[in-house]
């Protein structure tokens, strides 16, 4: 709160203030009509008042501005103002104002005695300055009660569910890799390939369509019919507590690699695919390096079998409200989960990519050519390692919760409460007796646990029972 150090009118100021400006008012209608030179120091905005003025240009160009004053026609609404043209008015400097033409006395007075009612009126306002930081948002905004939201069961049966559009790549899920020859090469008597080369085209085949129904029935299952719906409620005013980003990790991310692999894969298997030539070695590597470069070497798989953990139990808690367990139902019911329910979505992910070195081992089984299956060898041993570094990141982090658990439980005694006497070996007691320090490391032992201590206070031995006294 601030004061203002102002002047303060008072109620009888007021009064004689209006009683000066009668007067002034009546004075001006007794005074006869004046000229008035425009000057750069004076604008001839001040002088538009209740008569009828003219104004006279440097120039000598005269131009003649008719004004009504308030006393007349005061119901009527005012005239527009009449457009100056010429020079723009001057800047009024109230210290010189009485200076001005040795013509305008008269007319100078009383101006003079406006301007000085007018400041005094200026003057006039509360000496107690406030500070408030109100923004126009601030008037609009409405907080939604509980009782001014929907229930959740209307919110759910209004909800338009949210589908994954990409109808040319549903369609692959059920072919099989002999659709995507030439119709002559369907029947396989007309196709003349080895059984070994058979068996490498389904593997490829595997191996796509393994990506493809992960993509469609896991991944976009679990963002469309849980995710979405999740926060669709939650704009709503429901289920605020939940935090997707706890629950289903990087799921986007997952989604974007997966697609992209996908897409990439059957453009290459369609772009070099013949009666004699399916799913090439070097088709099959190109989309895999691909596939690497997107998902960091498998960093996007990390991320979410990291969070995996959490996420469940961050389940749990969730489905101690009622609510979200009939949110969870509601989503179980759509018919694209095919049965299946959170938990058994929230793991595909951290299945699938175990899936990746036995389907590639798969196609490098029956792959003849040596080069070929050098380049295999290599992505299998690169996703391995994947695996590997992923593995040891997941034992890393359950080693640190256990410890975390245990740091919990452990209660250590107060120096106080501990026995004031430490065993001291034989062998160790003539170097003590040599140390001319306060500052001695001991080993505490009790049948629960060792601890080290450092005493800072002076020891002596007790020869009795080969202890030493703190």
């Amino acid at each position: 709160m601030h004061y203002r150090d102002t002047n303060i009118v008072v109620d009888g100021e007021v009064s004689n203030m209006c009683h000066d400006l009668q007067q002034i008012a009546v004075n001006i209608h007794a005074e006869p009509k004046v000229r008035v030179l425009s000057s750069p120091r004076v604008s001839p905005i001040l002088f538009v008042g209740d008569s009828e003025m003219t104004s006279v240009s440097d120039s000598d160009e005269a131009t003649n501005v008719s004004l009504t004053s308030a006393s007349e026609d005061s119901d009527l609404e005012p005239s527009p103002p009449v457009v100056r043209r010429g020079r723009r008015s001057a800047i009024v400097d109230t210290k010189n104002f009485g200076d001005v033409s040795p013509t305008n006395s008269i007319t100078g007075s009383i101006t003079v005695q406006f301007l000085n009612i007018a400041e005094r009126l200026r003057r006039r306002r509360s000496s107690i300055d406030l500070t408030m930081n109100v923004y126009p948002g601030d008037l609009l905004m409405k907080t939604r009660s509980k009782e001014s939201l929907p229930r959740l069961e209307d919110v759910l049966s209004e909800i338009k569910p949210s589908e994954f559009k990409d109808n040319h790549l549903c369609a692959y899920k059920n072919l099989h890799w002999s659709d995507l020859i030439a119709s002559s090469d369907k029947h396989s008597e007309d196709l003349k390939i080895s059984e070994t080369e058979r068996k490498r085209r389904e593997a490829v085949w595997e191996l796509f369509k393994s990506e493809c129904v992960f993509l469609i029935d896991h991944l976009m299952v679990l963002k469309h019919c849980f995710m979405e719906p999740l926060k669709k409620v939650q704009v709503e005013g429901h289920l605020m507590y939940a935090e997707p980003q706890d629950l289903f990790g990087n799921l986007d991310e997952l989604c974007y690699v997966s697609y992209t692999f996908c897409k990439d894969f059957i453009a290459a298997l369609l772009k070099d695919m013949s009666s004699t030539d399916f799913g090439s070695t070097r088709v099959l590597i190109s989309a895999f390096e691909r596939f690497t470069t997107h998902s960091r070497d498998g960093g996007v798989y990390h991320t979410y079998c990291l969070n995996y953990g959490n996420a469940l139990t961050y389940l749990e808690k969730l489905r101690r409200h009622d609510d979200f367990n009939e949110f969870e139902k509601w989503c179980c019911q759509d018919q694209r989960c095919n049965r299946l329910k959170l938990t058994d979505l929230l793991v595909a992910p951290m299945q699938h990519c175990t899936k990746f070195p036995l389907l590639l081992n798969n196609v490098r089984k029956y792959t003849d050519d040596p080069v070929e299956q050098h380049l295999l060898s290599e992505s299998v041993g690169k996703v391995e390692m994947s695996l590997q570094t992923m593995e040891d990141k997941m034992k890393w982090a359950k080693n640190y919760e256990r410890l975390q658990e245990i740091q919990q439980q452990l209660v250590w005694p107060a120096v106080t409460e501990l026995d004031p006497r430490a065993f001291v070996p034989d062998k160790n007691k003539n170097r003590y007796n040599a140390i001319q320090t306060n500052r001695i490391p001991l080993i505490y032992k009790t049948d629960t646990y060792t601890r080290s201590t450092i005493f800072n206070i002076s020891l002596g031995f007790d020869e009795n029972n080969n202890r030493l006294k703190l």
